[in-house]
């Protein structure tokens, strides 16, 4: 019974040992499986998150093959099979983009690329995609993956139209992640102590892959055989420790199979047996086969890794809220989202609200109750505030996660910062809207040119709408052929090499017209750099060209203007300055340049102060109105007028004229000394009138006492006397009259040089020795209309005054020149250009001063002793060049002598004529310009007077001696004969027929009749039948110069004549 007994309590002790680890086992299994199913949460957690991102992602090798995708991809896949064909797990995504005829794949097959090859470390755009319900546009994200090895991008393709079905994709990839899950597997394992022994389960030997029939249960062997090289050191510290310790330890290992396949396992010891010193004596316990369980930890890790990446990468906040409790739970990005740390920031739902914009608070918080009430997803925008003061743009999506019993339990969400598409959107519908509403035309093509947009602009410019125009090539539509193929050329060449062509065209509207457009052409490239498009901006300029050309024309007639008016400003005498607001000189004429030489300082610049000896500002203050105000510099004189220059209410600059009165003033002084003379003399020829009848008496009766036989000789003597004094008085009467103009000439045509060498003779005998008498003269004629006595008296006069101005002796010279004097260079202020005989009276005596000089020429003016002189030589000198038509300047230095310069009209003869013309005289005529006079007179010396005359008024002439020939020559030469003057008798034909002839031909060449008696009655018969005038014959030089320019220059002016 005993042993019966002890057989029986080995075996319940036995069973009960045993049960006791079978209960272990259970409690073992239990917690196993409890964390398993944390484990499958986890991941079921970073599925649903990962599925729940409204983003599609997938993950490619460097090759482009998709390693993984998320729910939102493959669903959007499934749905748009034209977008994404195949483009799922194992596909290659880039092959897929490549064989798409969509130009937006294209894009981002070449984004992802550039990614792959390191080129860029992230990418972003946004593609247009045709889904399957219609166009919507996605926000693609391409980022390298870190972490991972080379050559893996991540790809996060967002919906931003909408998120509808991102939504379904993360419910579907929440399913999926719990179908990954994997069951465990589970050995039991007893572990003798002292033997070091174990015994194991066939399920242990199933997990490190041992034949039963050749398991001993040798720990060591087991350890230096089954368990890694890396593990075992750290297994036998356990194995030490857990014999040593109250409580075992857990340890996770890994082992080696007799195939060499490395499994993870899991050994939990379990209930301890111990001696009655209690020394650990046996340990049982389990191990689990958690191979799977890490691998699969280990892909929800890497998992969560590229979640978080992907997050990140996308600017993805994660929250989550306790639907029972109301607790709130953010990601880092969350913070980084609403600006605030851990620290200062504990999220809840008034926390959460307090960040929001006031003004989309209201409305965040409706979309949020809505959401929560009926279980709808929830996807909305708001803006919130963060604590420096930015606004930023959210959008959130959530969704709500129910429990097993249909309660919700959570909402989770994701926040993503949309700032800058939000902005990057109002810009593109504020571009999109500029650009529809732009003036200017549009058109947008492709690299071959054909048009794949165009506005409402390009429309209205060429007439062709968006329909009409699209899939069109531009020269099918509006090439007007008015430019060449190499124009064309040029332009591609342009773009094609990437460069932007401005340039203007003519080109051809729909209905046919003609219009300018100036239009740039800028090349667009892909991420790859290649051009793919070509944008036209396109401008009508018609209106513009049209008043260029309109402008150009009246620039061109301003300018004709401007020259016209420069050529006016350099003609005219007066200088004319333009100054400036500051005073500056702007423009000036040459007259103008001329005088500021003498007006302003040597080396003046800038802004002018002064004008000569006046303050500027006192110039352009206007003196009384018509009045100049005078300027003096130096010895000139000018008048200068301002005008200001208005370019709006106030001056802004000023017009200066100016003209030098030099000569003008003293002509004036001249004159007032004439007047004053004339005066003088006026009073001295009535009283020389008067004193010449007295002295008349006097000689008289003189000569007939002289005759008386009863005169003694005394009384003889003195009647002598009374006589020779009256003679004397009656030369000073004659000097009285020369003086005053109202002595008797006896004016002939002579030549001047014979009568001034006799007189050169005469005066070397006449005056004293110590005075040398010089003659210089030129060779050619010295013809002069004066008389002869007069121009006798006049040279002594003028050697008497030399005389007495040299005492002591000197040199006293004569000169007689013929010069030509033009308007530039008048010596005497009244002079007129011509040909002149210049007598010059030149000494070397004591001079006069500068007092002296304006008074000479005045009666009994005299500055010799008392007795010496009656100062009437000098008086009587100037009345007798004045006489001639003639006029003296005089110079003189005190102690170096004066020169006398007499100016007379110098005379051409018509020798074969008689006709003596002054050229002097002639050069104030009427002058010709080449017209041609037909001169027609039967009587051959008039004729050639005529001719001669007509010459020197610069006319060209021809003859005719009758009315017949004149005829003939009118038909040879009608074109070119512009007046005929005409006989009125004259034999065959005269002047009355030879007008009917001419009349009846048709000719209008007016005509001027020579008639030796009055026709005045006839002439205004004459008139209308285009007699412009008679003359009577011989007609007199200044009649006949005037009466031809006066017939021309009606001619010219009556309509008939052109």
């Amino acid at each position: 019974m005993t042993a019966h007994s002890v057989e029986d309590d080995r075996a319940a002790d036995y069973w009960a040992h045993h049960a006791q680890l079978v209960r272990q086992l259970e409690e073992n299994v239990r917690a196993l499986e409890a964390a398993n199913q944390q484990a499958r949460k986890r991941e079921q957690f970073v599925t649903d998150i990962l599925d729940g991102l409204p983003a599609h992602i997938a993950i490619l090798d460097g090759a482009g093959v998709i390693l993984a995708v998320n729910k939102a991809w493959r669903t959007f896949a499934d749905a748009n099979p034209c977008v994404l064909a195949g483009a799922l797990e194992g596909a290659n995504y880039l092959e897929a983009c490549n064989c798409s005829a969509d130009s937006e794949s294209q894009r981002c097959c070449a984004a992802i690329r550039s990614v792959l090859s390191g080129e860029s470390e992230a990418l972003e755009l946004e593609c247009a995609v045709t889904q399957s319900d219609g166009p919507g546009w996605f926000s693609v994200r391409i980022t390298r993956f870190p972490g991972e090895g080379p050559g893996r991008v991540i790809v996060i393709r967002e919906d931003i139209t909408h998120r509808v079905q991102a939504e379904q994709a993360l419910r579907k990839s929440e399913d999926a992640l719990r179908r990954s899950q994997a069951a465990a597997h589970i050995g039991h394992w007893t572990w003798d102590i002292h033997s070091n022994t174990v015994t194991w389960s066939d399920e242990m030997k199933r997990i490190f892959g041992l034949d039963p029939a050749h398991f001993h249960g040798d720990l060591n062997a087991v350890i230096a055989t089954a368990i890694h090289p890396d593990d075992r050191a750290h297994v036998q510290y356990l194995n030490e420790a857990t014999i040593h310790a109250a409580r075992p330890v857990d340890a996770e290992y890994r082992v080696i199979r007799p195939d060499g396949q490395v499994r993870t396992v899991w050994a939990q010891p379990g209930e301890r047996e111990v001696d009655a010193n209690g020394q650990l004596v046996r340990l049982s316990g389990i191990i689990q086969d958690v191979t799977e369980r890490k691998r699969f930890e280990g892909e929800l890790a890497t998992t969560l890794r590229r979640l978080s990446i992907s997050a990140r990468a996308a600017g993805l906040g994660i929250w989550e809220t306790d639907l029972e409790t109301g607790a709130e739970t953010w990601d880092d990005a969350m913070y980084e989202l609403y600006g605030v740390s851990r620290d200062n920031f504990r999220p809840s739902q008034v926390a959460w609200q307090s960040c929001l914009h006031p003004d989309d608070r209201a409305r965040a918080l409706e979309v949020e109750r809505d959401a929560t009430s009926t279980g709808k997803r929830m996807h909305h925008r708001f803006r919130i505030v963060r604590p420096d003061g930015a606004v930023r743009w959210i959008e959130s999506d959530a969704e709500i996660l129910y429990s097993a019993e249909g309660r919700p339990q959570r909402l989770i969400g994701v926040n993503r910062d949309v700032t800058e598409a939000v902005e990057s959107e109002q810009r593109r519908r504020l571009l999109s809207a500029a650009v529809e509403a732009a003036a200017n035309g549009i058109v947008i093509t492709d690299r071959e040119g054909v048009i794949q947009w165009v506005n409402p602009a390009f429309a209205a410019l060429t007439g062709y709408d968006q329909e009409e125009a699209i899939g069109k090539n531009p020269r099918e539509l509006v090439r007007s052929g008015r430019h060449s193929e190499p124009f064309y050329k040029q332009m591609w060449d342009t773009i094609l090499a990437g460069r932007i062509w401005q340039g203007e065209l003519i080109n051809r509207r729909k209905d046919g017209s003609l219009y300018y457009e100036e239009q740039t052409i800028t090349p667009v490239r892909n991420d790859a750099g290649e051009i793919t498009h070509f944008i036209g901006i396109k401008q009508d300029i018609s209106a513009r060209v049209r008043e260029e050309q309109e402008r150009n024309e009246l620039l061109a007639q301003v300018q004709a203007q401007a020259d016209r008016l420069a050529q006016i400003m350099r003609s005219v005498p007066e200088g004319v300055v333009l100054l400036d607001e500051a005073r500056c000189i702007v423009q000036a004429n040459p007259q103008a340049e001329t005088y500021l030489q003498q007006l302003l300082p040597p080396g003046h610049s800038g802004p002018l102060t002064e004008l000569g000896d006046q303050w500027l500002e006192d110039v352009l203050t206007p003196p009384a109105p018509g009045q100049w105000r005078l300027v003096r510099a130096h010895t000139a004189e000018f008048e200068v007028a301002a005008q200001p220059v208005a370019a709006g209410p106030l001056a802004t600059g000023w017009v200066l004229v100016m003209r030098n009165v030099t000569e003008q003033r003293a002509l004036q002084r001249q004159l007032q000394r004439q007047e004053r003379m004339a005066a003088v003399g006026q009073l001295a020829a009535g009283i020389a009138h008067d004193f010449n009848n007295i002295m008349s008496v006097i000689i008289t009766y003189t000569q007939l006492l002289g005759e008386s036989p009863v005169l003694g000789e005394r009384e003889r003597g003195r009647l002598n006397t009374i006589y020779e004094q009256a003679q004397r008085a009656t030369q000073m009467i004659r000097q009285i009259l020369d003086f005053s103009r109202r002595s008797v000439m006896d004016r002939q045509t002579f030549d001047l040089l014979p009568l001034l060498k006799e007189q050169h003779k005469l005066l070397k005998q006449t005056l004293p020795e110590n005075i040398e008498i010089q003659l210089y003269y030129d060779q050619a004629d010295h013809i002069i209309y004066a008389d002869p006595t007069r121009m006798q008296q006049m040279l002594v006069n003028l050697a008497i005054n030399a005389r007495d101005a040299m005492p002591d002796g000197g040199v006293l010279r004569l000169e007689l020149h013929r010069v030509h004097i033009d308007a530039a260079s008048l010596p005497a202020p009244a002079m007129l250009p011509g040909e002149w005989l210049r007598l010059r009276v030149s000494d070397t005596g004591v001079g006069m001063t500068p007092d002296v000089l304006p008074h000479i020429f005045e009666p009994f003016f005299t500055t010799k002793a008392p007795g010496k002189g009656a100062g009437l030589g000098l008086a009587q000198v100037h009345g007798i060049v004045a006489q001639h038509d003639g006029h003296i300047v005089v110079e003189s230095t005190p102690g170096a002598g004066a020169t006398f310069s007499l100016y007379f009209p110098a005379v051409a003869v018509l020798r074969n004529h008689g006709v003596v013309a002054s050229p002097t005289l002639m050069a104030n005529l009427p002058q010709g310009h080449g017209e041609t006079v037909l001169v027609v007179e039967d009587e051959e010396n008039v004729r050639r007077a005529v001719v001669e005359l007509l010459d020197m008024l610069h006319y060209r002439t021809c003859e005719a001696s009758n009315g017949n020939d004149a005829l003939q020559i009118l038909r040879q030469q009608q074109p070119a004969i512009d007046l005929v003057v005409s006989d009125v008798v004259m034999p065959k034909l005269g002047g009355l027929g030879l007008l009917q002839e001419m009349r009846r031909s048709g000719s209008a060449i007016p005509l001027i009749l020579l008639t030796g008696h009055p026709i005045g009655v006839e002439l205004t018969d004459l008139k209308a039948q285009g007699v412009g005038a008679w003359l009577v014959k011989p007609p007199p030089i200044k009649e006949l110069a005037e009466t031809v320019a006066r017939v021309l220059r009606t001619a010219r002016q009556s309509p008939s004549s052109s």
